[in-house]
């Protein structure tokens, strides 16, 4: 996951070497295999290598052609073979990743942006019309961030960049930290007011004169329906998906790491990986599992890691939660540029990983969301009620109620006529805890994935709440955990665009009947997986490393609240009853977890921000636009 930063001038004015060093100086920690710089008149872009591939070893950056444009790319280009054939004669004998996406906008300008599949971020300069184009892939996986002042744009892959150039840290977005708190926060915001992050599956273009337009990368086809004949010609095409999702993230040099907790989606990664690594040529020399452990003592989820490390024949990495705090980083790790719920564990992965040379690291995140393992969410009721199937509703409904324990009623009018009838986003509505002042349900936004059209009410209400779910994951994501912790290129199989396509064109029962969820899913990995986690019902859960976490940091916890918190001063919190709240939750009493990691994980940060200090800024964000001032939709 390499680092790249750059300058814009709009008014055409040239760009200062120091301004761009100083850039550069930012994002060095970040990119230790080497780097480089340009600039050309208004223009400088600045570029640092995290190597992970041979590929990307090839690649000198940035990246300048003959053609009129300069690049800076961040990525893993998981079509190159099929664009290769296509660019071939532009490439120029340069078959790194990097230039043949700069090959491709050479030929088909900005429409190239459709065609690019994998997880990458990247900064495009066009010398003919001076403009500037910054754009993610649709999960945004790999972060990029800008702020804009009267005729100077900023831009950089790290937050660091902002805290160390800029007075951002003065500017502390209330928007962004109370979404933080309950919920995850929109994927274009960022904790830091007037800095935005370049939106999921779009591009933001910078203009000479100062104009400035979004436009999409990429937009999931929300009508594309697949109909086969049966369960088993879904579940090929699944598996056939799936495993190439993971044979992209194979291309990597050495070892390849993979979270591995004993549940269906990191089960899933780590046993497709073995298959290929057995049956095909990769990159990788090998597939780690890493696992976070209560003890060494048997349990639940411990009994199905152990059934995974049995099927492959080798003992993966064992992370005892006793081995790390939970809440506070250590003081060797990066400064927190943003909230994190529990930071510890992130920040002792990759600590761990570094100490080893790895690199690479496989997540299952995004995999209950995509292939679906709520019970509690039954859309394809709302389908059949859209599609006037009563009689099928009616059947349905009856045996839902049976199963789940809801009454007909309730599942008539929640699951039934509320989806159908509306054609806005869903809420996933939590209680709100008492000691939240300040607290909100913020509603996904299609604009994150620049869905910004209004979405027709032809589309099966089952389709719009599965891109909900996996709107959801893609905030997740963008909070960029392990980039805020240590140096890991971490990438999610189940966010792969081409799977998350499948999963919305086929038949919602593929995901989801009577007979159990992720249906299509759990038909495709059998004979894979062992049959016990093909079965398995549960969920991983993290509770107990919460509870014992805050018994062994208690002291220190306890410190934070004999003076004010920086929650309360901010008027977010009701210090006493949060206090007590994480009191009860000490005592292993009922309590939503989810909200006190989330508060103390604000704290924390809050502490670390209010460390830094800038000497002299190149710029203060009291001079910065706004995007709502500037922007418009090309």
């Amino acid at each position: 996951m390499s680092a790249q930063g750059g300058l814009y001038n709009s008014s055409g004015e040239p760009i200062e070497y120091d301004q761009l060093s100083e850039i550069a100086r930012t994002l060095t920690p970040w990119g230790p295999d080497g780097g480089g710089i340009h600039i050309t008149g208004p223009i400088g872009l600045t570029y640092r290598a995290f190597h992970t591939n041979k590929h990307s070893r090839l690649e000198s950056q940035p990246l300048i052609r003959n053609g009129g444009l300069a690049l800076t790319w961040d990525g893993r280009l998981d079509n190159r073979e099929d664009l290769i054939p296509l660019l071939r004669q532009i490439i120029e004998g340069d078959d790194s990743d990097a230039s043949i996406v700069l090959a491709g906008f050479q030929q088909c300008g900005l429409d190239f942006l459709e065609r690019i599949i994998g997880d990458w971020a990247l900064a495009l300069y066009d010398f003919s019309t001076r403009n500037v184009v910054l754009a993610r892939d649709f999960a945004g996986n790999r972060p990029l961030y800008y702020a804009v002042a009267k005729d100077l744009v900023i831009w950089s892959s790290q937050l660091e960049t902002f805290l160390e150039l800029t007075d951002a840290q003065c500017h502390l977005s209330d928007e962004y930290i109370l979404d933080f708190l309950v919920a995850h926060p929109p994927a274009e915001r960022t904790p830091y007011d007037r800095v935005y992050a370049v939106p999921p599956g779009g591009a933001v273009v910078f203009k000479s004169g100062g104009m400035i337009t979004k436009r999409a990368a990429w937009r999931p086809d929300l009508m594309a329906e697949i109909i086969y004949r049966c369960d088993e010609d879904y579940q090929d095409h699944f598996r056939q998906l799936f495993r190439n999702s993971v044979r992209c993230r194979l291309r990597a040099e050495g070892e390849v790491w993979s979270e591995l907790s004993g549940g269906l989606d990191s089960s899933s990664i780590v046993c497709m990986a073995d298959e290929i690594l057995r049956e095909e040529s990769a990159q990788a020399a090998s597939l780690v599992t890493v696992s976070y452990l209560l003890s060494e003592d048997l349990d639940e989820d411990s009994n199905y890691i152990f059934q995974v490390e049995h099927k492959r024949g080798r003992i993966g990495h064992h992370l005892l939660d006793k081995s790390h705090r939970a809440f506070f980083p250590e003081p060797s790790a990066p400064t927190l540029t943003r909230p994190l719920g529990v930071p510890g564990r992130l920040t002792a992965l990759a600590h761990y990983m570094e100490s080893r040379a790895a690199r690479v690291l496989l997540s299952g995140v995004g995999g209950d969301n995509v292939m679906w393992s709520s019970l509690r969410r039954i859309p394809h009721l709302a389908d059949l009620l859209s599609r006037g199937r009563i009689g099928e509703l009616h059947r349905q409904l009856e045996k839902f109620s049976l199963a789940t324990g809801r009454t007909y009623w309730d599942l008539l009018w929640n699951e039934g006529l509320k989806p159908a009838l509306s054609n806005e986003p869903l809420s996933v509505n939590r209680s709100r805890p008492a000691w939240l002042l300040n607290g909100r349900s913020p509603r996904g936004t299609w604009g994150e994935l620049s869905m910004s059209e209004n979405l027709a009410t032809s589309i099966l209400p089952s389709r719009r709440i599965s891109l909900l779910f996996i709107l959801d994951s893609i905030r997740f994501c963008a909070l960029h955990h392990f980039r805020t912790c240590g140096m890991i290129e971490v990438s999610y199989p189940y966010l792969d665009r081409r799977l998350v396509q499948f999963m919305l064109a086929v038949p919602f029962d593929q995901k989801l009947r009577l007979g159990g969820t992720r249906w299509v899913h759990r038909g495709g990995m059998r004979g894979i997986l062992p049959e016990s986690i093909v079965n398995r019902t549960t969920k991983v859960d993290a509770a107990p490393y919460v509870y014992r976490a805050l018994n062994r940091e208690w002291d220190e916890i306890r410190d934070l609240f004999e003076g004010s918190l920086r929650v309360m001063d901010r008027g977010y919190v009701n210090q006493r009853s949060l206090f007590e709240s994480i009191a009860r939750a000490r005592d292993g009493r009922d309590v939503d977890l989810f909200y006190i990691t989330r508060a103390l994980g604000v704290e924390v940060w809050l502490r670390e921000i209010a460390k830094l200090r800038t000497s002299v800024p190149v710029m203060s964000l009291d001079q910065l636009t706004t995007p709502s001032q500037i922007l418009a939709t090309d």
